[in-house]
């Protein structure tokens, strides 16, 4: 019988398993997000600046309030971070041509060089760490994530 088969309660109630599937979630996620960081830290590079160039990367031009509602953070947290990804000539702002009020957000050659460097790098990452799992089992955490994520917004 493996670890995992042992620390799960044959006799759980609906709400116990909720719980625990809950418990298990979020220690998954900080466990991921501490090799990620510990990555990204040997690239130079914080998480938050990682997650701005990487969706710059494949949707470049989105106004600062779309990528703070991409990131889910509010706009004032990006105004600081773009700031200063613009002050190390990662990113750059452009007045949006319709409307004035609005820039329009793009990654510089070094930007685009910057997180075409660290990609390979996360995604050997996140091989390995999803690699204990069938395809099925990953088709169903993501639907299970996009379930969850539906629901709560």
């Amino acid at each position: 019988m493996s670890k995992t088969s042992r620390s799960l309660a044959l006799y759980e109630s609906a709400g116990q398993a909720r719980r625990s599937a809950w418990v298990q979630m979020v220690h998954a996620f900080v466990v991921i997000e501490r090799q990620l960081v510990t990555l990204l830290d040997r690239h130079d590079m914080t998480l938050p600046q990682f997650d701005v160039l990487a969706t710059l990367l494949f949707s470049e031009g989105v106004t600062q309030q779309e990528l703070a509602k991409r990131l889910l953070v509010t706009k004032g947290n990006v105004v600081g971070l773009l700031n200063r990804l613009e002050t190390a000539g990662w990113v750059t702002r452009r007045p949006d041509p319709v409307d004035a009020r609005a820039n329009r957000l793009y990654l510089t050659v070094n930007g685009r060089r910057t997180v075409e460097k660290v990609l390979p790098d996360h995604d050997a990452l996140i091989e390995r760490l999803f690699g204990c799992l069938s395809d099925d089992a990953v088709t169903t955490l993501r639907q299970c994530f996009v379930r969850l994520r539906e629901t709560c917004e």
